[in-house]
């Protein structure tokens, strides 16, 4: 069985923000805000009714979809353009920085996982030659290929040192840095969310005068309109920290629209990503016909597995609601997660608590919620919300740091696979896209969950 993995196309293989506070904030620890009695405990924690809505794509609308254009004859066309693109990494025919246009168009298009073994060997040479400095930020006019080239070493797991930057950040410092377009700051401040603790001068500098520098472009209504679309969509959430498959569809429409944008890349992609989709149906269809009353029709090696699963789920829900008096069954039921010790993981599952804490809403609150980080930082220190918000905008984004580490350790040790780092950011990344204009799960429509899951998993992109 294929395993469903909306953070990357490799599935088909197995069939913004604010500005960012310069001290790191420190880490806080919620007291109770309420006095517990043996009367009062029980009525505290049960849980009053969210009211969600009825989830739209239940099984018998799961079965009903179709993808027409993931048909054989694409599959086909997919593999000839494949051949095509491949023939576009001829080194001796494309500059340094061309070559690092195409890896970055080829990974935001969805399409890069058909050629890691290229793309690495391309870095690696890249990586080789800047350790022989034969390669620097000299002048502004390289800002764009060294932004761009920073970003993607570092984050394919290699060490390179935000010092490329000290000709721009002299210049920063002095008052004296002229760009010569957007594009190039913005390729800036995408670099400077690849950082580490340990990177004073992205944190001070780079991204501080990066963020300022596209808002201000933003505020000027007579700059070009496909430029400021593409602005707006950086300063909402940096490239690394997005989800990928949800990127692609938005890059593939933002990519058409450019003056230098590819036919071939453009159709491959569009190919490509019905490909996948498709894949991802299949598997939805076949998960959701799972629940037990089927399980004659497993295997029967998979039966055992299978009831210890649910008996061990049921379980635990039945404990919980026996001595809390909550009925957690139904989210057992819909996700299992796997503990790891690995830190990355725990780094991840962070994120995804504080990008939940954001986003919860008032009324989650009203029903019996418990408090989140938002309010246990306004009570322990007497903040406002806007300043315990961004407090908590500041732990992410010292999270991500912890986990841009491990990416550059798993490159150098056999303990740790860059798949598995890969597959813990995925998760970050799919929390903060859930929550990132609000509850994605009990207003689904107001956060923009429904249009994303629709473009996502059940509408194709139409190739006329």
């Amino acid at each position: 069985m294929a395993t469903l993995r909306i953070g990357s196309a490799l599935i088909y293989q197995n069939i913004l923000t604010h500005h960012i506070r310069l001290r790191r904030p420190h880490r806080f620890v919620c007291k109770s805000m309420t006095k517990t009695t043996p009367d009062a405990t029980s009525a505290d924690l049960r849980r009053r009714s969210g009211n969600y809505q009825p989830s739209p794509w239940d099984h018998c609308y799961l079965l009903s979809i179709e993808n027409k254009y993931a048909s054989e004859k694409e599959v086909i066309n997919r593999d000839v353009l494949k051949e095509k693109v491949k023939m576009m990494f001829d080194v001796e025919k494309k500059s340094r920085l061309e070559q690092l246009e195409l890896i970055d168009d080829l990974q935001k298009l969805g399409v890069s996982y058909h050629f890691e073994l290229d793309i690495n060997d391309t870095l690696t040479d890249f990586h080789l030659k800047n350790e022989r400095n034969v390669w620097k930020c000299d002048k502004e006019e390289d800002l764009h290929a060294i932004s761009l080239e920073f970003r993607l070493l570092r984050q394919h797991g290699f060490d390179v040192s935000e010092n490329i930057f000290d000709v721009i950040i002299d210049k920063i410092e002095s008052n004296t840095f002229k760009s010569n377009g957007i594009k190039g700051i913005i390729y800036l401040y995408e670099a400077s969310f690849l950082s580490k603790k340990s990177d004073t001068k992205l944190h001070k500098v780079i991204r501080p005068f990066a963020t300022e520098q596209i808002r201000k472009f933003v505020e000027d209504e007579t700059n070009n309109i496909e430029e400021r679309e593409k602005a707006i969509h950086a300063l909402e959430m940096p490239y690394h920290w997005r989800m990928r498959r949800l990127e692609t569809r938005w890059y593939i429409d933002a990519y058409k629209k450019t003056q230098d944008m590819n036919l071939v890349l453009v159709e491959f992609a569009k190919i490509d990503f019905n490909i996948v989709q498709a894949a991802h149906q299949e598997d939805l269809k076949y998960v959701s016909s799972w629940d037990v009353n089927r399980l004659g029709e497993l295997p029967e090696y998979m039966r055992l597995c299978f009831l210890i699963l649910y008996n061990e789920t049921n379980g635990i829900g039945c404990d919980i609601l026996k001595y809390k008096k909550i009925d957690v069954i139904p989210l057992l039921k819909k996700s299992t997660l796997c503990q790891h010790p690995q830190h990355i993981v725990r780094c991840s599952a962070t994120v995804l608590r504080l990008a939940n804490d954001l986003g919860t809403s008032s009324s989650e609150l009203a029903r019996g919620d418990v408090l989140k980080s938002v309010q246990c930082y306004m009570h322990e220190t007497g903040a406002s919300e806007k300043t315990a918000r961004d407090h908590v905008q500041q732990m992410i984004s010292d999270t991500w740091d912890d986990m841009n580490y491990e990416t550059k350790t798993a490159r150098s040790s056999s303990l740790l696979s860059r798949g598995f780092v890969e597959a813990a950011m995925n998760l970050a990344r799919m929390s903060q896209c859930m929550y990132q204009y609000g509850d994605g799960h009990g207003c689904p429509d107001k956060a923009k969950t429904v249009d994303r899951v629709q473009s996502l998993l059940v509408d194709p992109i139409p190739l006329n």
